[in-house]
């Protein structure tokens, strides 16, 4: 059960904006999870081989839910405005190709 929530937690938190950064926590618990089988597996009883893995399954998800809850910054850098972008030989009205013309800027007269 812990596992579907690992699951559908990291895509919420890819989608938050974590993307790579979301399959840290569950990647680093299996990561625990199987060095604490490989140094004390037959050191330690069923019971504290339990209690164990379920503390690193609860500290993944709460990371996981922190992560979902917060979402990623994201720094949006503004341009200046271009004006509208126009493409050249193409007629706006029709979106027919047409022959480029010679471009005139108009400025108003200073009074």
């Amino acid at each position: 059960m812990l596992l579907i929530a690992e699951i559908v937690l990291t895509i919420a938190a890819w989608r938050r904006g974590w993307r790579g950064w979301a399959l840290l926590p569950p990647v680093m618990a299996f990561a625990a999870g199987f060095l604490l089988g490989l140094v004390l597996g037959p050191e330690i009883s069923e019971d504290g081989a339990f209690i164990l893995g379920l503390l690193i399954d609860i500290v993944t998800i709460g990371v996981l839910i922190a992560m979902v809850v917060k979402g990623r910054k994201c720094h949006i850098v503004e341009q200046p405005s271009l004006g509208p972008q126009v493409q050249p030989g193409l007629d706006l009205k029709t979106g027919n190709r047409t022959e480029l013309k010679e471009r005139r800027t108009v400025y108003p007269k200073a009074s």
